[in-house]
């Protein structure tokens, strides 16, 4: 019986000894070639300088590609269009237009994208308004200046 007892203690004793000689192998690969340990460091000194380097030539590549494409298409331009006092200012649909100064009014609905709302009626000075139909007419009341997007004519 005390064999049996001694055995059964050798056992548990191995079985407890191989447990930790297990852990500390495994705690001792930690950080070597085959298993890194990253740390706080190689962050800061090795990979984020990179990625905020790659990050920043990205870009700077899609800038330089979005300017060639509106170089290329001509760009995004409004145009000056100065209006005399008496005239009209006739747009097409979906022509977008600003009042930079002077006074004119619209008699047909058009979108004031300013405040979102349709309108009839005088202009105000620096809202963005979007023609919603083809010879639209803007009369001026005095000399104007416009700042237009899309086709127009002065008549």
């Amino acid at each position: 019986m005390k064999t049996k007892r001694w055995i059964t203690s050798l056992a548990c004793m191995l079985l407890v000894a191989g447990t930790i000689a297990g852990i500390a192998v495994a705690a001792g690969n930690q950080g070597t070639q085959t298993n890194p340990l990253v740390t706080l460091e190689y962050l800061d000194n090795v990979f984020l300088p990179n990625l905020l380097e790659q990050t920043d030539k990205k870009i700077s590549d899609k800038i330089d590609e979005w300017k060639a494409e509106l170089q290329n298409d001509g760009g995004i331009v409004f145009t000056s269009v100065s209006v005399d006092a008496g005239k009209l200012l006739y747009l097409t649909a979906g022509s977008q237009v600003i009042l930079r100064g002077g006074t004119a009014s619209s008699p047909d609905p058009i979108l004031n994208l300013t405040t979102g709302e349709q309108q009839t009626g005088t202009l105000t000075v620096n809202s963005l308004y979007i023609a919603l139909g083809n010879e639209h007419k803007i009369p001026v009341s005095s000399a104007a200046i416009f700042l237009v997007l899309g086709e127009c004519s002065v008549r």
